[in-house]
């Protein structure tokens, strides 16, 4: 089992309790370290619906209160805009899909103990300029900042991603073969009741899909919380043992996330009290018990740990040497490459970039804008997580073709 801390503990127990009524008896011993976390794995909501009030101090309960009261009229505003986007679209007869969200969500014993985000949808990439048009048209205001596969809108307080490519998608060689895994994703998605309007939601296996691919591309990242394992656990609990094989065996281990399927789900089993299922057998327990250790180490998307976002560009772009020196400059080189697209034809560009972009973040670190990065932690976290990782074989590509 996992060394997880009382904290961890009681969160793990309380989330059991609510999704899967568990019946765990639970202890709350530090109710304020235990508010902290919740809020730094987001799923205070789905956490704390069913704890005993009286383990919480009176001001601290206040806050909580507070803080829910607050967090669900936000759910209730972001629901009725999934289901107001896809209405629109709808109508104008643009084929669209809302993935992750409230698509998440709805598998929830509440779905609105799911705390949503952004508004994320999939719209086919010939689609792309008639859907921005509409968007323009109807208020929608875009985010100047560049985005890579997706482009930003807001209204009405929320955040829309308008996506022409599925998040998490491996920028490797895998990439086609699990784009062609998405082509039906439209044809197969079905309009859906929900209390807050109609929503054209993914199929079983799409949605499942999109949650490992999304998943995995934070975890190589900034990091993942348990907002994520849980939408995985209210996925994987719906699904009999033979569906999930006959839907994903084959394609998981094609796309080199089988592994990560089980050990996900082997987590799930264990600490959530999700029905256990063979294929979860197929995990290493200690990965996946380090696997729950750097979960709960950054966060939700990091927040835990803001050197997980520096480490990131240390386990993708510098991952090929084992020189700590060699794999900073690599990174370094390969952040100018993207500020500058123009360095990469014109080299001598590239040192003057470097200079540019370290001399520019000591200014903002003296100025307290950004935070200091101890290059030497950063190395070693980042060769922590990538053996993690390795040992998960994410988007490994098989050597012989699965049948």
């Amino acid at each position: 089992m996992a060394h997880l801390n009382p904290i961890q503990q009681t969160l793990l127990d309380l989330l059991a309790n609510t999704l899967f009524d568990a019946k765990r008896r639970v202890r709350i011993d530090d109710p304020a370290a235990l508010w902290t976390e919740a809020n730094y794995q987001a799923v205070f909501l789905t956490a704390l619906r069913d704890a005993d009030a009286e383990a919480f101090p009176p001001a601290l309960l206040e806050e909580i209160h507070y803080c829910v009261n607050r967090f669900l009229a936000t759910n209730i505003r972001t629901a009725v805009s999934h289901a107001k986007l896809s209405c629109l679209l709808e109508d104008a007869g643009i084929g669209h899909v809302l993935i992750k969200g409230y698509a998440s969500a709805i598998w929830y014993p509440q779905p609105e103990m799911r705390q949503l985000g952004d508004i994320d949808f999939y719209v086919d990439p010939a689609y792309v300029e008639r859907t921005e048009a509409l968007l323009l048209k109807e208020g929608f205001v875009p985010e100047k900042m560049s985005h890579s596969f997706h482009h930003v809108f807001r209204k009405d307080g929320c955040r829309f991603e308008l996506h022409y490519e599925i998040p998490g998608v491996p920028d490797s060689a895998l990439a086609d073969r699990c784009r062609s895994y998405f082509t039906d994703l439209i044809g197969r998605s079905a309009v859906r009741h929900t209390d807050f309007g109609e929503m054209r939601l993914p199929d079983v296996f799409h949605h499942g899909l999109i949650l490992l691919l999304h998943t995995a591309h934070h975890l190589t990242h900034s990091g993942i919380g348990l907002r994520h394992l849980c939408d995985w656990a209210v996925y994987i609990q719906t699904l009999p043992e033979t569906q999930f094989r006959a839907l994903f065996e084959t394609p998981l281990k094609q796309l080199g996330l089988w592994s990560f399927a089980c050990c996900l789900t082997d987590i799930c089993v264990r600490y959530l009290g999700v029905t256990p299922v063979g294929f979860a057998k197929e995990a290493d327990e200690a990965v996946s018990d380090a696997l729950l250790a750097d979960l709960f180490a950054g966060g939700n998307f990091g927040q835990k740990a803001v050197v997980r976002s520096r480490q990131a560009y240390l386990i993708t772009a510098g991952k090929k040497t084992d020189s700590s020196m060699r794999r900073m400059v690599t990174v370094l080189t390969d952040m100018v490459y993207q500020k500058w697209p123009v360095s990469k034809k014109i080299k001598p560009l590239v040192p003057v970039g470097l200079a540019f972009y370290t001399a520019r973040y000591a200014v903002r670190v003296a100025a307290g804008k950004r935070p200091k990065l101890y290059a030497r932690e950063a190395l070693a976290g980042a060769k922590a997580r990538t053996e993690l990782y390795e040992k998960l074989r994410l988007f490994d590509d098989p050597k012989e073709d699965i049948v």
